[in-house]
């Protein structure tokens, strides 16, 4: 009867939150206050007998800037208040030559800026999620939110790297 469910695997971390952390980490990492991640949001689901070719997994196509915050996974001072960032906003931020920073345990990107924590998607971890979600979990399909938040200077460089890993995944030329 369900043809498919769509997983939002994004806003594990913002204004509601009690610390900084990640939008959409595939692991929990070392995120001390908190255990959610991708991972666990297709392990709720399949844990509940959701078989994994009926899940797509959610992608970000933006992020959030910790208004308050020192560093990743810092309480913000006890206001953790934050800004919605589409790529196209944090983009130029990085081209400009703000720092990005590799969680590697959690493997998802940031920048420390001051004050503020900008935590986001970029083409190297959608493609590391396109082949957890594909090759690893054997899931549907992938999908993003939203599409408008990508566009910059007439290109789709997330949409470009969800396409080209899911066509190399697909075996198409």
């Amino acid at each position: 009867i369900i043809d498919f469910y769509n997983i939002m695997t994004y806003d594990f971390h913002g204004s509601w939150s009690d610390h900084s952390g990640h939008n959409s980490p595939l692991y929990h990492g070392r995120d001390p206050h908190c255990d959610s991640s991708v991972e666990t949001g297709v392990n709720y689901l399949e844990g509940r007998g959701v078989p994994p070719d009926k899940i797509n997994l959610g992608l970000a196509f933006y992020g959030r800037k910790f208004n308050n915050s020192t560093e990743l996974y810092d309480k913000c001072g006890g206001d953790c208040s934050d800004t919605y960032m589409n790529y196209h906003d944090i983009l130029p931020l990085i081209k400009a030559g703000a720092k990005e920073l590799w969680d590697e345990d959690s493997q998802a990107p940031y920048i420390l800026t001051k004050p503020g924590v900008i935590t986001y998607e970029n083409e190297k971890s959608l493609r590391i999620k396109v082949d957890y979600g594909l090759k690893e979990r054997k899931m549907g399909g992938v999908f993003m939110w939203d599409i408008t938040g990508d566009f910059y200077e007439a290109e789709q460089p997330l949409l470009n790297a969800m396409y080209e890993q899911t066509k190399a995944f697909c075996g198409e030329k």
